[in-house]
């Protein structure tokens, strides 16, 4: 049976407010949406960065920058309130935005 990659579930789960403030309430849609995407975006930061770095410095930057992307995603995501219309496929939103990211750095 498949058991998706667990990474990034510490990221979203330890999400606060601020210092000595306590988590923002479990996001299931963004958890279940980075559960799915883990795989293909190491992958895909691994075929990007193949004649850039090691094997262990792929995994290590793909590692920051989904942090980053889940960081920034889960807080707007908490703020928005309801403000904004909805992400229509949040998967491919993280993928995109881990991607342009990627690029970046």
């Amino acid at each position: 049976m498949y058991k998706p990659d667990p990474y990034g579930e510490w990221v979203i789960l330890g999400s606060k407010h601020g210092e000595d403030r306590a988590p923002y309430p479990l996001d299931e849609e963004l958890l279940g949406a980075a559960r799915e995407a883990w795989p293909r975006v190491l992958a895909q930061a691994r075929h990007e960065l193949r004649d850039k770095a090691a094997g262990s410095d792929k995994t290590a930057l793909a590692a920051d920058v989904w942090e980053s992307v889940l960081r920034s995603v889960s807080k707007t995501r908490q703020r928005g309130g309801g403000q904004r219309p909805p992400i229509a496929d949040l998967q491919s939103y993280l993928i995109g935005v881990f991607h342009h990211r990627l690029n970046r750095s």
